[in-house]
């Protein structure tokens, strides 16, 4: 393997050269110094170093010749692909055939660069490793999205109620957790599909009640508590209590957001003991 740094740009690329002709290799790097890119070069000529390579150092972009005794283009693309690794690859060698380049660009290549026409390497490597910095950004955002989902919905899961979001007035929920239908027996594509599930389900002597100190609540624009009975999916009854709090959205619309507490328990035991305080 041998090494060499050529200077310009703003910033050392390592570059691993598949190449087994040190002219040819040589041509490569004096392209990219004229075209002012600062980079570390590593060259191998064998699976064996380049698979150590890989293994040992931060590889950036592969330029690999298509054709090398015994080993080659599609080799070390597998190469690369076996280890995992999404960088620019780059095919540069001489003249392969329209079709050669276009099963190899099918396979995995991102370009193929004639050694005959090297004025348009610099272009394609920053192209690719633009590219390749994209791609990895967006797996990040996507891979920390998909953390804090995670961390969401645990955070959910673990409270024992029904945390749930819904326009200004309860209509069609835009949110409800997987605990409404263990707590109420109804599936949650109910809460989320049918305009008027809030509203059929509180019990008919707390409906009116209900409606208008979610009404007031509403009006005066603070956070609120309220307790009230709901029929379940089996016919039988609870009493439940929402913890509600607003909030505006981009489009500068009022939601809530809450949790539904099962409350039935506290209620029995507080219709209990006024009961006995009577005796």
């Amino acid at each position: 393997m041998v090494e060499t740094v050529t200077r310009a740009a703003d910033r050392p690329w390592h570059i691993l050269l598949v190449e087994d002709d040190p002219d040819d290799a040589e041509l490569i790097q004096l392209a990219l110094g004229n075209a002012g890119f600062l980079a570390k070069f590593t060259r191998v000529e064998t699976g064996a170093q380049m698979h150590a390579t890989l293994e040992e150092a931060h590889i950036d972009a592969i330029l690999s010749d298509y054709a090398i005794p015994g080993f080659g283009g599609r080799e070390a693309l597998e190469i690369m692909q076996g280890c995992g690794l999404d960088i620019p690859f780059i095919i540069v060698s001489g003249e392969i055939g329209e079709s050669t380049a276009v099963a190899l660009m099918k396979a995995g290549v991102h370009d193929y660069i004639s050694k005959q026409n090297l004025t348009r390497l610099a272009p394609a490597i920053e192209r690719e490793l633009r590219d390749c910095a994209i791609r990895h950004a967006r797996r990040q955002t996507e891979q920390a999205l998909h953390e804090s989902q995670q961390r969401h919905a645990t955070l959910i899961q673990s409270i024992h109620g029904i945390v749930w979001e819904a326009p200004k007035l309860p209509g069609v929920y835009t949110f409800v957790s997987p605990q409404a239908q263990h707590l109420l027996g109804y599936p949650p594509q109910r809460w989320l599909e049918e305009a008027d599930f809030w509203h059929n389900n509180i019990h008919g002597e707390d409906h009116t009640r209900v409606v208008e100190e979610y009404q007031n609540a509403i009006a005066r624009g603070r956070p609120f508590q309220l307790e009230y009975r709901r029929t379940t999916a089996q016919g039988g009854m609870l009493w439940l209590r929402d913890v509600v709090s607003l909030a505006e959205t981009n489009a500068d619309q009022t939601i809530l957001r809450g949790v539904t507490f099962d409350v039935t328990e506290r209620r029995a035991a507080e219709d209990e003991r006024e009961r006995l305080l009577q005796i």
